[in-house]
């Protein structure tokens, strides 16, 4: 009878355990997706993160000190700070060594990347998170896609390209 219990009181606690996992990754999930992604950008959630696992492995080592638990609000501080602090001169820093060449017409951050349009000289290029999506005019493509409308007439003398790209 008291294996059956210690059993049953086992179990009620790993179902316990699991329930407040699921609960804490859901309420997450949530705060993740509707308050940092679209108002964070990549450097300062980056950043944000390390401060948490900074901030949760001192106060999981501070439990197994006595009296010291004050420092945490000093902590936490020195923390949000350095956030402050780091974030707007890096992410700044990040930009202008990734643009070099290039004049920025427009930048955004995004739910679904760091967007970019940015020309150097006739062309102008979309940029998905540095990488580039499309060039306009891009006369490589464009000559390529033009060679396949050659071949099925004879002696072609004009030729009219119309969308063709993003």
């Amino acid at each position: 009878a008291f294996l059956r219990s210690k059993r049953a009181g086992m179990g009620s606690a790993v179902s316990s355990v699991y329930l407040i996992e699921v609960l804490g990754s859901g309420v997450g999930g949530l705060c993740a997706s509707i308050f940092l992604i679209p108002n964070l950008g990549a450097v300062h959630l980056g950043l944000l993160l390390a401060s948490m696992n900074v901030l949760w492995g001192s106060v999981i080592y501070l439990k197994s000190v006595s009296g010291i638990r004050r420092i945490t609000p000093i902590a936490v501080f020195i923390l949000f700070i350095g956030f402050i602090a780091v974030t707007v001169p890096l992410n700044n820093h990040f930009q202008q060594n990734l643009w070099k060449g290039y004049e920025v017409l427009e930048d955004r951050d995004s739910p679904y990347g760091y967007l970019t349009v940015a020309s150097t000289g006739t062309s102008t290029s979309l940029f998905q998170n540095g990488v580039r999506i499309t060039t306009y005019p891009d006369k490589q493509s464009a000559e390529e896609k033009v060679h396949y409308a050659l071949l099925f007439h004879r002696e072609p003398r004009h030729i009219a390209m119309v969308g063709g790209g993003l």
